[in-house]
C-alpha cells in the first residue's frame, strides 16, 4: 500500500470528497504507506481478498493485485459483493488466460503469480455480476516486455459501473 491514489487525492484537494480506505495483504506495505500518510492510521488494514470481503464501498479499486493472486475468481467475487457503484480493476489482459508462477531467483526472492486474464472472460464476469464493462489500456504505467506473460499482454484498466435497478 504505497498510497499512490491517496497521494493524487491529496494533490487535487479532494480528500474531503472521499472516505479513503486502503488494504494490503502484507502489513509491511501498510507500514510503508503509513510512513508517508500518517493521517491514514485507522484507514489502512490487512486484508486477504481471497478469504475476506472488504467493507462495502461506493467505489472499489484493485490495482496491481489481481494478477498476483492464487484464487483470482474468489477475490473478484468478493470485490463484486462489496462494491455498490463502480469497480475498477487494473490488471494484465491478453487474448487468453495464463497462470504463471515466477520462480526465477533472478527476478524474485520468493515465488509469486504473474497471471494474465482473457478480456472476453472478464467482461462476462462483470456482466453476470451486474456491472457494465469498459476497458482502457494503461498508458501511464511503463511495462517492460520482461514481465509479459503472453504475447500481446498489456496492463488494462477495467471499469464497471453497477447496473441501476430501475
Amino acid at each position: 500500500m504505497y498510497g499512490q491514489l491517496y497521494k493524487e487525492i491529496l494533490r487535487r484537494n479532494l480528500s474531503s470528497k472521499y472516505d479513503y480506505r486502503g488494504y494490503d495483504y502484507d502489513q509491511n506495505y501498510i507500514n510503508i504507506g503509513l510512513k508517508n500518510f500518517k493521517d491514514l492510521k485507522y484507514k489502512l488494514n490487512v486484508l486477504d481478498i481471497e478469504k475476506q470481503t472488504p467493507i462495502e464501498s461506493d467505489i472499489t479499486i484493485c490495482s496491481a493485485t489481481y494478477e498476483h493472486l492464487d484464487q483470482p475468481e474468489i477475490a473478484l467475487a468478493n470485490l463484486f459483493k462489496s462494491t455498490k457503484e463502480c469497480l475498477i480493476l487494473r490488471t494484465m489482459v491478453g487474448s487468453e488466460n495464463i497462470f504463471f508462477e515466477q520462480t526465477s531467483e533472478k527476478y524474485v526472492d520468493k515465488p509469486y503469480n504473474i497471471n494474465q486474464f482473457n478480456l472476453y472472460d472478464l467482461a462476462i464476469k462483470f456482466f453476470k455480476n451486474g456491472f457494465n464493462f469498459n476497458c482502457i489500456q494503461d498508458c501511464a504505467t511503463k511495462n517492460s516486455s520482461t514481465y509479459e506473460v503472453g504475447k500481446g499482454s498489456k496492463v488494462f484498466i477495467i471499469a464497471g459501473e453497477k447496473f441501476s435497478s430501475n
